[in-house]
């Protein structure tokens, strides 16, 4: 199946063997795999992944298959996951910076505590 999504856009015509590109395109998605895993994945990384996935989910579509579209949104998980891990990331570096800068944007959401015995009165 995946060689004829990869026929639909010529890409097979590249190489002599159409397994060969299939291949390719297998290791290279094991490598966008392990450079996601990397300590602290680069948001423009994690925008090039869910474009990728965008692209080879698309490939229903120039394949001509039946209920194509349905394929792109049934798969929309696959390009969710990277947008969701750079919004997490960007709330937990935010909050870390707040915390880090003591401009009082991490304090303003936390209660003062005033120690017992130390209010008006004592």
């Amino acid at each position: 199946m995946l060689i004829e999504h990869y026929e639909s856009i010529g890409l097979t015509s590249l190489v002599d063997d159409p397994g060969v590109m299939s291949h390719a395109v297998g290791w290279f998605e094991i490598g966008l795999g392990a450079l996601v895993l990397a300590p602290v994945p680069l948001t423009g990384l994690l925008l090039a992944v869910c474009g990728w996935k965008i692209a080879t989910e698309m490939l229903y579509v120039t394949s001509g298959a039946r209920g194509a579209v349905f394929e792109v949104i049934e798969r929309a998980s696959a390009y969710a996951a990277p947008l969701a891990l750079i919004c997490v990331m960007a709330a937990v570096t935010g909050a870390a910076h707040g915390r880090r800068s003591g401009d009082g944007a991490a304090d303003a959401a936390t209660p003062a505590r005033v120690p017992v015995g130390s209010g008006p009165g004592q």
